[in-house]
């Protein structure tokens, strides 16, 4: 495994999907409303066949490979 290689290819790929989505989702993000997980894709299951369009983006309806979801209550 090539590691700078790996990371530079996520990167790569969460610059593409982070810049598909709405303004009003970035500012969730950014003040913390809203977090980012990195989740491995499963095939043919719930949600599994890659990332859905932008408006289902819009809609909350996020999947592979960025999932956003509230900040979990620690």
């Amino acid at each position: 495994m090539n590691r700078n290689k790996v990371i530079k290819t996520l990167v790569s790929r969460f610059e593409q999907q982070i810049g598909k989505l709405p303004d009003e989702k970035l500012k969730e993000l950014e003040s913390g409303k809203l977090e980012l997980n990195l989740i491995q894709p499963v095939g043919q299951e719930a949600g599994g066949a890659g990332m859905r369009s932008p408006g289902d983006i819009r809609r909350g309806k996020t999947e592979l490979p960025i999932r956003l979801e509230p900040p979990s209550r620690r």
